[in-house]
């Protein structure tokens, strides 16, 4: 009986192998010539054109028109209830040498630390590595 598991062991690891070898699906979603033409895409949404008009300009069809605008508005939920906990960043103009652009990051509410039942501080902010504690 031992035997016959280990086959199926290795015939199931084989299969793994090659399902992680394909690609989930036709092409990658978001490669560079996606994004050119969403980028393109939400800069001409926003100044009025029409899904015929930006499809025509990309050489699209109108369906896939409506993918990007499906994407897009997808993209303006989250916009949106991200700018709900987050009243400003600020960045520096070039990245650091430690890889970080973030200089602040001030929220519309307190974040409270807690411990044991205990709210031993309450965040306001995080500035590069530190906290700003609003009083309790």
């Amino acid at each position: 009986m031992a035997l016959g598991s280990e086959e199926a062991n290795a015939d199931l690891k084989e299969e793994l192998e090659y399902f992680k070898k394909r690609k989930a699906c036709g092409r990658q979603r978001h490669n560079a010539k996606w994004m050119a033409i969403y980028n393109d895409f939400v800069v001409c949404h926003e100044q009025g054109m029409t899904m015929v008009e930006i499809a025509k300009r990309n050489g699209i069809s109108e369906r896939s028109i409506y993918r990007y605008k499906a994407y897009y508005d997808e993209m303006q939920k989250k916009k949106k209830f991200m700018q709900s906990f987050v009243d400003r960043i600020e960045l520096y103009p070039e990245r650091r040498k430690d890889g970080n652009w973030i200089k602040n990051i001030l929220f519309n509410f307190s974040i409270p630390v807690v411990r044991e039942d205990e709210e031993l501080a309450r965040i306001g902010g995080i500035s590069c590595g530190q906290t700003s504690e609003y009083p309790k």
